[in-house]
């Protein structure tokens, strides 16, 4: 996902007034990979 999207962390990441990282570029490959690979992970969720 990070290489097919060109993500460069240099650039494309800052933090925000929170100090969480953010997204600085308008990269959608990237921004919806990563929604689906974070929707995808169970070791958040309570369930057994």
């Amino acid at each position: 996902m990070l290489i097919e999207s060109k993500f460069d962390p240099d650039v494309g990441i800052t933090l925000n007034v929170n100090g969480l990282p953010t997204l600085t570029t308008d990269n959608r490959l990237l921004r919806d990979g990563l929604r689906r690979y974070l929707s995808q992970r169970f070791e958040d969720k309570n369930t057994l």
